[in-house]
């Protein structure tokens, strides 16, 4: 392929451009005006325009939003002549605006380039942007319009797109692809989701400015632009005259590949694209003048390029290098850039270096380095020098696209020299062309030719030469001749070219034009037909020794020139006619008028020879010469003639034939045959003479040939030999065959003639022309051939046109009587014109206008291309895309196609609930904000709407009329969804814009000072169990809180909200203005469980006051005032408000729905029960697997009554881990709960695989001792030993003493009998081995610990002291005095000893607590059966009561059973429904009726009729009624017995009685309560109809049987009814259409008029509203009906009676009885009186001392707001009582004064009065036992408690044992024995029930982390219930978390086993820094931050109290045993550390 440069080329600049203009113009630029516009430093940056996109709504931060507003933007894009280009309107607006706009310019850009492209082989490489219908254009869309057959290349590399499209159509034209080439860009930013993704990328700026080199480079700035070039090899637009703007001598591309992400810049790859594209050149990089960058003005881009530039072409450069980026004007045109920059270059060679400033810099960016390379830029306009001594400018221009295509290109200016000629002012005639697509356009063009040369004629011929250039490839084209110093007068109606190029044929004529003026302006006027005469004149001379000119005066003046007669002589006429022919013939050739094809008519056949290349001009006229010569024999001798016959051939023989007879001596013959209706004769001049006379006779015009030679007739035979001679001579002076190189047709043979010959002229001579033949021949091949008649004058056009020929025949020359100047001139140019309009394109104007054809013409400006423009829509018209971008948003959150999640609205990703971003309720109402609304109300919030999906999910935020809803597409599904079914639905209401008055102002001030104010620095942490706001929710920083009132201070808006859209009321200020009626601190609810989401708002209203200057005030004030508490509910009233009061919006009924993070069913429960401590004597049947062995073994101990086993297994990598399949053996036991112990021998952590589920990890490290050390004594059930494992006799004793008793030992062994002697000689008592067995011969040995004994029997042998303190109740204080008498260092156990019963009872808790009180002492307890001394209790704990370990609590019985307690799982209930009451009472109110039932029916009208007899009634009601039959209605499923009220029971006869009235009533009432009782009486009054529905089911068929009855107008409809069958009933207002369907029906609602009654019997609950509202009315209906006469008929209508829906289960309590709560008034028990209600009952008596006075103060807590709820609840017969649970008067008066039997009794009353043993006195101590155990002795005077149903205790998990609360824990546990022995009691162990007083005081101490909810509570009651009913229940241990109170308890071997989490018994890391693991464990019970904290200080001076240093004793077990008391002795930290590295030395020093 060549390297050949290739021209921009044109006749004017060879670019068409629309590039933007900005504010400076109302127009677009073209190239001219954007040169001026960059000189002057002007932008383009606007605003995106209104037409483009709503870049209000658009604008934003988030995910689909741009935060860019302004860019460089085209004018009417869419304005587009689609008509001009043959476009249907349809194909218009479906094809891509960028198309268009190529389409234009590519036009636009051929007409100047002025090439010939149609048809021809012409590339197209064009890249586009587009919408929606391409992805880019196509350019075989506009190569069409414009005929292009040449390569169409779309091309898409992004921003280098038009570059690589310019690379590709340069390798194309080298490689002969085509000859020319057309290379566009358009760039239209239509799509807002580039602009949003741009944005999102941070890759344009965000001002919108480009700004190149600068230092504030920040991105770029996105424009739009189109821009066409034609390209052509320079060669031949230097040849073709074309304006040469520039010429391409190199192009490179590259591509980044893998170097760097696609939008990053590569400098290596650009730099390489330069080096290619300089390659074969013949130049180099420094030899560059300018340097045109990419430049987008990025951070990145702009140092990365330029620093490679200035490296590149700095290299060997002399002088500095200039550089600049157009993009600081237009912005970045992307497709379009390229082009825009080679506009600039263009401009640059065109004015002569002139170079424009760069734009927008204002300062240097330092990352280019401008120093090092000597680089800069024109920051003013200047002019560059051309370093090249051929003053030829040389630019490089570099383009990048994202992904990574780059492109250079060298581009080289024009010669200075080479300027252009001074416009030309005409002096002869000029022809101008008007040229266009559509003959609309083309007359358009003429007026404005017209228009543009009416004053005058300078540039006229430059007009001439361009529009004949542009002319070239138009379609409609008209002309018109302009004669110098006038007007031009008219342009011709345009004529359309054929589709195809036209065949020009050239018609030479014969003899007979010839005249004396012929050709003589012609000779004048254009040197080449001069020279051409000139010299066929010398030829002339040469040959007959004359001259034309000098001797006969043609063609000039000749002085001398004879006179010519009126007949020229035949030597004159041939040669002068064929030198005019041939000098015309080359005139036309050289305006490039060639012909296609050849004839010649007679004498004309001579120039034919030079015409078709056979031979010389000279040739031709020396046979022209030959022949004049030979025929002077003729001309001389015959006295012949011709004549031309207007007559066909066969008249012309009648005529010769008539002439003939009369004159046969005379010679007449056809000469000629010119058309079927012409031909010549020829002949002696007599006869010819009297044919013209009879032709004339008969009709026909015919005329004599001035000539006196009758060619073409036998007396040219007189010269024959003559003629031969004369032209041979001529052929010989010519050697060579004379063939044809044009087609030529010859009207001699009337064939195509191939070769000249002499005979063939003799021939042509002598025989008759055959014309009409020949052009027969010529059009059957050419038909739409175009003549030009080439004569002095036309004499062969009406020929042709009899012919057949459509067109006109061109005449160049036509003879005049007068001859006037200019004339020959304007009928030549006139008949260019009409060759140009006729289709023939190739005239070369230059030469037409008297220059030389490679004439490079100067440029006039040319009137603009007139289009036609209209507007076509750039989008599409119904598109939802469009009308999202195009149309108006309502606001953020309110627009079409609105679409959200974190991404899309970032303001609203912190709004986390329970770690998901969810929409705030703020939110969904600024949805209605931005419909305008001013006053909302009933809205609700029905579903969440989460932020989180990876794809924005699609909502419709729609209004119709005043309701608004927002609803959302599901996640699956598509985005265009009209299934309105699967759209959810978030939030609805109705809303209005008129805006209410506001308030007056509140006061804030006032607020503030009856308030308490809050501390806020930890308000949002408190709020993370559901609430995890971000930063921009987090806006309160105030809290004032009263009574029921509560004042935020919220931040407004400030820099992180400013941004964010102008939303109404920002989301994030509105949710912050609600976060104080969520926290527990105002709602006071401390279950972290629970929390609170808005669910509705009553109203809310918006005051003129909010508006944006309001929201980004400092603050604002959000005031919240509490209305209500339910179950479900708090309901707020809140007004937001300014700093000064003023209010900006009101909320009333807000309602906050109450959640759950956890459900509160119950999963588990569990008891406290003792169990055996031991385990009974057993010899297992020893087997040889191990692990069988083990699993009977544990049977065992399971039926031994033990639910928590502790097994121990050492770990052995050398065989599998037995506990495995152990776990899986017990996991199928009930109850049992296994703790396993893996013991690993290498003292590595056990691999992950042998994990069980409850396990302990042991270490040990060397030998056994540390294994040991770790395990309490008597706590193992089984041990398991491998084979490997070293043991000797020490550790077997050892180990004996860490099994229970009766513990099992399990080992293989091959040493069987040493194994047998060591067990039994350590202790181990039934010993059993196994035979050996398998291959390692190893046996399975089997032992027990000792076993203790099965009946007492004190042998009184030695045995040690033991310190025992008796423990009674009521005698506490009595242990004060052994304890004080200890010190802390006392290490021997300490027994406190009870004996069974009440004191055994009320020693468990208050042994419990005093052990946590006391850890550093070794408590045990102990109780024994009264059968038991003190000597035999000191004996058996010598004996066989543990002195160390974990179990420390035991309990023997009379049977010597020793157990210990436990909490064990316990089964679920039997039954969970149904009531629990023992016995069933039925009570009556005062005007109640009991009626047992006889005959009961359910209707479809949803209720139930009941027919049956009274059997008793209340106080008030009618005593009558007794024994009689009744009817009655009730809305709940009856039972046997029906308690009902009077007021619904009607009295019918006995006759009545019957199933049948029961199953028909209910519908009769129906009817009746809809007609109106009164039509009983009088049916006739009823003047409507009745339409039934459905009357094929069975309350249909009832009502119209009724109807029917009453005699009443009635029509029926199935229940299939048809549209017909309700048209046929023509529904009118008075009808009352009773039916089965909804009201609401669509089929009901299309026919029942407006004010028609529709009433349903399925859905309109009429009957059950009457009896609500107005009972009597129903029982009316029904005794009316009972009165009835035919009421048997009616009765005989037996339904087939629907299924009545199931009878509900009894509720747990009876509406019949009254239940006792026993104090709690201020805690739980307005919770419990709740729930209660709730299930059943509605008698509840509270019991309190102070009475209401204790509701009083408790009104503002939160119990005190659930019981004005239930206060409130209008069947419930709630009682608050004064009464002193404790005492037995009080009590009893209260049960006797009951209305109903007493069901059952909780007891809630406690009192805490916390302190430390060592604090307590004997009256403090007591108190905690009167609201306890008081409280059950007096009810127990009051009633037998055997009678209740129930009897329950709540008592709390301190049962455990607590810090502080010996009292408290003894009292609960005293109590638990004492209710032990009624079976139907039982006590519950609630951990600390949250929303109480007692939770809000205990948070600080950590109690909240082991807590309940009230209605966890209640779930334990009922659950606790429910097991009583299967049978005796002591105490109730709900399913907690055993693992949280640990954590607050500390440990106990209660619940240990029941700890699910793995643990490690290795306490701490002995390597780890102290003080960094402490503080963090420290810091959680002390008031201090860490920052604040330090060591040396005592722990008590940051708030350390007793119990938060008992809990933190229990925190520092891992490290240290120690006393709350020691904490509480001024210790600090270095103590702490201290004392545990004391204790680590020492144990150290152990060994242990």
């Amino acid at each position: 392929m060549s390297h050949q440069p290739i021209a921009i080329a044109s006749a004017r600049v060879g670019i068409a451009a629309e590039l933007p203009s900005g504010e400076h113009s109302t127009t677009n630029l073209n190239h001219e005006a954007f040169h001026e516009f960059i000189m002057q430093e002007k932008d383009a940056y606007i605003k995106i325009p209104a037409e483009r996109m709503n870049i209000d709504a658009w604008e934003g931060r988030g995910v689909g939003q741009t935060r860019v507003t302004r860019g460089s933007f085209l004018k009417d894009v869419g304005l587009f002549d689609a008509t001009e280009f043959g476009i249907g309107s349809k194909d218009a607006r479906g094809m891509a605006v960028g198309t268009r706009r190529l389409i234009e310019l590519s036009f636009l850009a051929l007409l100047d380039s002025g090439i010939d492209y149609r048809g021809r082989s012409v590339g197209c490489y064009a890249a586009a942007t587009a919408y929606s219908i391409t992805t880019f254009a196509d350019p075989a869309e506009f190569e069409s319009p414009m005929s292009l057959a040449g390569p169409s290349i779309p091309v898409d590399t992004a921003c280098s797109s038009s570059a690589v499209a310019l690379h590709m159509a340069v390798q194309d034209i080298r490689s002969g692809a085509c000859e020319a080439a057309v290379v566009g860009g358009c760039q239209l930013n239509l799509k807002p989701s580039e602009w949003a993704a741009y944005s999102q990328a941070g890759i344009i700026a965000p001002d919108g400015v480009c700004k190149p080199f600068d230092a504030g480079g920040n991105g770029f700035a996105r424009g739009e632009g189109a821009v066409v070039i034609v390209l052509k090899p320079l060669d031949q637009a230097i040849k073709d005259g074309d304006h040469i703007y520039g010429s391409i001598l190199g192009t490179g591309v590259t591509s980044c590949g893998s170097l760097a992400p696609v939008n990053a810049p590569v400098a290596e790859a650009q730099a390489d694209a330069m080096l290619r594209a300089y390659a074969g050149t013949g130049r180099v990089p420094a030899d560059a003048d300018y340097v045109e960058v990419h430049g987008t003005g990025t951070a990145a881009g702009d140092p990365a390029e330029a620093n490679w530039v200035g490296e590149e072409f700095g290299r060997g450069r002399e002088g500095d290098l200039v550089i600049g980026s157009v993009k600081g004007n237009i912005g970045h045109l992307e497709i379009a850039s390229f082009l825009a920059q080679l506009s600039k270059i263009c401009s640059l060679f065109a004015t002569g270096g002139e170079l424009a400033p760069q734009a927008h810099l204002k300062k240097l960016n330092p990352a280019i380095h401008w120093v090092d390379y000597n680089m800069r830029v024109a920051r003013k306009p200047e002019r560059l020098t051309a370093r090249d001594p051929s003053g030829k400018l040389l630019v490089s221009v570099c383009s990048s696209g994202i992904g990574g295509v780059n492109v250079h290109v060298v581009v080289e200016g024009i010669e200075p020299s080479a300027t252009l000629p001074a416009p030309s002012t005409a002096t002869t005639p000029v022809l101008l062309i008007a040229g266009g697509l559509t003959p609309r356009s083309a007359a358009a063009v003429a007026d404005d030719i017209t228009k543009a040369l009416s004053e005058s004629d300078e540039s006229v011929v430059d007009f001439s030469v361009a529009l004949g250039r542009r002319a070239r490839s138009l379609p409609w084209r008209s002309f018109a001749v302009k004669q110098p110093g006038a007007r031009v007068q008219s342009f011709s109606a345009p004529i359309l070219r054929p589709r195809s190029k036209p065949s020009i044929a050239f018609l030479f004529s014969g003899q007979g034009p010839q005249h004396i003026n012929m050709g003589r302006q012609l000779f004048e006027r254009y040197p080449v037909f001069r020279q051409s005469i000139l010299e066929l004149d010398e030829c002339h001379k040469n040959r007959t020794g004359m001259s034309l000119i000098e001797d006969f005066g043609l063609f000039t003046s000749a002085p001398d020139a004879r006179a010519l007669s009126l007949v020229w002589p035949i030597t004159l006429i041939l040669p002068s006619v064929t030198a005019l022919q041939l000098a015309l013939f080359d005139l036309l050739v050289s305006f490039n008028l060639r012909p296609d094809l050849l004839i010649g008519h007679s004498a004309g056949e001579t120039a034919l020879l030079y015409a078709s290349g056979a031979g010389t001009k000279e040739m031709a006229l020396e046979i022209a010469i030959a022949r004049g010569a030979a025929m002077t024999i003729v001309e001389e001798s015959a006295d012949g003639t011709m004549a031309a016959l207007s007559c066909s051939p066969s008249v012309a023989e009648g005529i010769i034939k008539q002439v003939s007879q009369r004159h046969p001596d005379r010679v007449i013959e056809i000469a000629c045959y010119n058309s079927p209706d012409a031909v010549a004769l020829a002949g002696h001049a007599d006869v010819l003479n009297e044919a013209i006379a009879i032709a004339k006779e008969q009709g026909f015009m015919a005329r004599k040939i001035m000539t006196s030679v009758p060619v073409h007739s036998s007396l040219m035979d007189l010269c024959a030999a003559k003629f031969k001679t004369l032209v041979g001579d001529v052929f010989t002076r010519y050697p060579g065959k004379h063939c044809t190189k044009v087609p030529t047709y010859s009207t001699c043979t009337g064939q195509l003639l191939a070769e000249f010959t002499a005979q063939y002229f003799w021939d042509n001579s002598r025989s008759p022309v055959q014309f009409t033949s020949a052009m027969g021949k010529l059009l059957a091949r050419n038909p739409t051939a175009q003549f030009v008649e080439m004569s002095a004058h036309p004499v062969l056009s009406t020929y042709v046109a009899e012919l057949g020929v459509p067109s006109v025949t061109i005449t160049p020359m036509r003879r005049s009587k007068a001859y006037i100047p200019h004339q020959e001139q304007t009928t030549l140019i006139t008949a260019v014109g009409q060759a140009l309009v006729a289709g023939y394109s190739g005239i070369c104007f230059n030469s037409l206008n008297g220059r030389p054809q490679s004439t490079v013409a100067p440029r006039p400006v040319l009137p603009a291309y007139p289009f036609a423009k209209k507007a076509v829509a750039i989008f599409p018209e119904y598109s939802r895309t469009m009308y999202r971008q195009m149309s108006p948003r309502n606001g953020r959150l309110n627009h079409p196609d609105l679409r959200v999640n974190v991404a899309t609205h970032p303001e609203l990703s912190d709004h986390l609930i329970n770690s998901e971003p969810i929409m705030p309720a703020a939110g969904f109402v600024e949805m209605a904000f931005e419909f305008g609304a001013k006053t909302l109300w009933n809205v609700r919030f029905h579903s969440m709407l989460s932020l989180s999906a990876p794809s924005p999910t699609p909502l419709e935020v729609v209004a119709d009329g005043k309701y608004f809803s927002v609803k959302s597409h599901p996640a699956n599904g598509k985005y265009y969804n009209f299934d309105p079914s699967v759209l959810r639905l978030h939030a609805d209401g109705y809303f209005s814009t008129e805006v209410a008055p506001p308030p007056a102002d509140l006061d804030i001030n006032a607020i503030k000072q009856r308030c308490a104010l809050i501390e806020t620095k930890h308000f949002y942490d408190e709020l993370n169990h559901f609430a995890n706001y971000g930063p921009t929710y987090r806006r309160l920083d105030e809290l004032y809180v009263g009574e029921r009132e509560v004042l935020s201070r919220v931040k407004g808006l400030g820099a992180d909200l400013a941004n964010d859209g102008n939303y109404v009321l920002h989301p994030a200020i509105l949710d912050a203005s609600l976060h104080a009626g969520i926290h527990p601190r105002v709602h006071m609810i401390t279950d972290p469980n629970v929390y609170y989401l808005p669910e509705r708002v009553n109203s809310i209203l918006v005051y003129d006051a909010l508006d944006r200057a309001a929201q980004c005030a400092e603050h604002v004030y959000s005031y919240a005032t509490f209305q209500a508490w339910t179950p479900t509910e708090l309901i707020y009233d809140l007004v937001l408000v300014s700093a000064s009061g003023k209010h900006l919006c009101k909320l009333e009924g807000y309602v906050m729905a109450r959640h759950l993070q956890v459900s509160e069913e119950l999963s588990q429960r569990y008891e406290l029960l003792f169990r055996p401590f031991g385990t009974p004597a057993y010899q297992p049947e020893i087997i040889s697997n191990i692990q069988d062995t083990c699993a009977d073994i544990l049977r065992h101990v399971v039926a031994a009554g033990k639910s928590d086993l502790r097994i121990l297994e050492v770990h052995s990598p050398h065989s599998p881990l037995v506990s495995h399949p152990l776990e899986k053996i017990l996991e199928q036991i009930e109850a049992v709960k296994p703790m396993f112990f893996i013991v690993s021998q290498d003292a590595k952590s056990i691999a992950a695989d042998v994990l069980l589920q409850y396990f302990s990890a042991l270490q040990a490290s060397s030998g056994s001792k540390p294994l040991l050390a770790e395990l309490d004594m008597q706590t193992i059930d089984l041990v398991v030993l491998p084979e490997d494992f070293a043991v000797d006799s020490a550790f077997l004793e050892r180990l004996r003493t860490v099994l229970v008793p009766g513990g099992f030992l399990v080992r293989a062994t091959s040493s069987t009998f040493v194994w047998k002697t060591e067990l039994s000689r350590t202790g181990f008592v039934n010993v059993a081995i196994s035979v050996a067995t398998g291959e390692d011969n190893a046996a399975i040995v089997c032992a027990q610990a000792p076993v203790l004994p099965t009946r007492f029997a004190n042998d009184a042998g030695d045995q040690t002291a033991t310190r025992m303190i008796p423990y009674a109740v009521g005698n506490e204080m009595s242990i004060k005095a052994p304890l004080s008498s200890l010190d802390e260092t006392y290490d021997r156990p300490i027994w406190l000893v009870a004996s069974e019963g009440y004191d055994a009872a009320g020693l468990q808790g208050f042994g419990r607590s005093l052990r946590r009180e006391y850890p550093q002492w070794n408590i045990r307890l102990a109780a024994f059966a009264n059968c038991y001394s003190d000597d035999d209790r000191s004996f058996i704990i010598d004996r066989f009561l543990p002195k160390t370990g974990m179990e420390c609590e035991f309990l023997v019985d009379a049977n010597f059973s020793i157990k210990i307690p436990r909490v064990t799982f316990s089964p679920p209930p039997k039954n969970t429904t149904g009531s629990i009451a023992r016995t069933h009472v039925i009570s009556l109110d005062e005007k109640a009726v009991l009626v047992e039932a006889s005959h009961v029916s359910f209707s479809e009208t949803g209720v139930w009729v009941v027919i049956g007899t009274a059997t008793a009634v209340g106080q008030a009601s009618n005593a009558q009624l007794v024994g009689r039959p009744v009817l009655a209605i009730v809305s709940t499923a009856p039972s046997k017995v029906v308690r009902v009220s009077q007021s619904v029971v009607a009295v019918i006869p006995e006759q009545l009685r019957s199933q049948a009235l029961a199953d028909t009533m209910a519908p009769m009432v129906f009817a009746l309560l809809i007609l109106g009782d009164s039509i009983l009486a009088s049916p006739g009054d009823f003047k409507g109809r009745v339409v039934i529905s459905h009357t094929d089911d069975d309350v249909g068929r009832i009502i119209m049987a009724l109807c029917k009855n009453l005699g009443l107008r009635h029509a029926a409809l199935t229940s299939t009814y048809s549209p017909e069958d309700l048209s046929k009933l023509r529904l009118n207002a008075d009808d009352i259409v009773l039916t089965a369907s909804d009201p609401k029906d669509d089929l009901l609602s299309c026919y029942v008029p407006p004010h028609a009654l529709v009433c349903s019997w399925t859905t309109s609950n009429t009957i059950q509203s009457h009896l609500r509202r107005h009972p009597r009315l129903v029982v009316k209906a029904q005794e009316g009906l009972c009165r009835m006469q035919n009421l048997a008929s009616l009765l005989a209508v037996r339904p087939k009676l629907p299924t009545a829906p199931a009878t509900p289960a009894p509720q747990l309590f009876s509406a019949d009885k009254s239940y006792i709560l026993i104090g709690g008034v201020g805690s739980v028990g307005p919770y419990v009186a709740l729930w209660m209600y709730q299930n059943g009952a509605r008698d509840v008596i509270l019991t309190s001392r102070s009475g209401r006075e204790t509701l009083k103060k408790m009104a503002a807590s939160l119990p005190g707001r659930v019981f004005g709820y239930i206060e409130q609840l209008s069947d419930l017969n709630l009682f608050v009582e004064a009464v002193d649970g404790a005492d037995p008067v009080s009590m009893m008066k209260l049960v006797r004064g009951l209305n109903k039997p007493l069901g059952g009794v909780i007891l809630l009353a406690a009192t805490w009065d916390d302190r430390l043993f060592s604090d307590q006195e004997e009256a403090l101590f007591a108190k905690s036992f009167r609201p306890k155990v008081g409280s059950l002795k007096a009810l127990e005077a009051a009633i037998d408690i055997l009678d209740l149903d129930f009897l329950i205790s709540m008592s709390t998990g301190t049962m455990f044992g607590s810090h502080g609360q010996t009292n408290y824990t003894s009292a609960n546990t005293a109590l638990d024995g004492l209710i032990k022995k009624y079976s139907n009691a039982f006590s519950i162990a609630t951990p600390l029930v949250h929303d109480t007083v007692i939770a809000t005081e205990r948070v600080a101490v950590g109690w909240i982390d082991w807590g309940c909810s009230p209605a966890e509570m209640c779930s334990y009651i009922e659950d606790g219930l429910r097991k009583l009913a299967d049978g005796p229940l002591n105490i109730y241990v709900p399913s907690v978390d055993f693992n949280v109170a640990l954590r607050n308890l500390g440990p106990s071997a209660l619940y240990d086993h029941l700890i699910s989490k793995t643990k490690t018994i290795d306490a701490a890391d002995d390597d780890a820094n102290l003080s960094d693991v402490l503080t963090p464990v420290l810091l959680q019970f002390v008031d201090v931050s860490v920052e604040d904290f330090s060591p040396e200080v005592p722990f008590t001076a940051y708030g350390l109290d007793s119990l938060s240093a008992g809990r933190l004793s229990i925190a520092l077990r891992p490290w240290i045993v120690i006393s709350q008391m020691q904490l509480l002795a001024d210790m600090a930290l270095e103590d702490l550390e201290a004392r545990i590295m004391a204790a680590r030395a020492t144990k150290s020093e152990e060994g242990v």
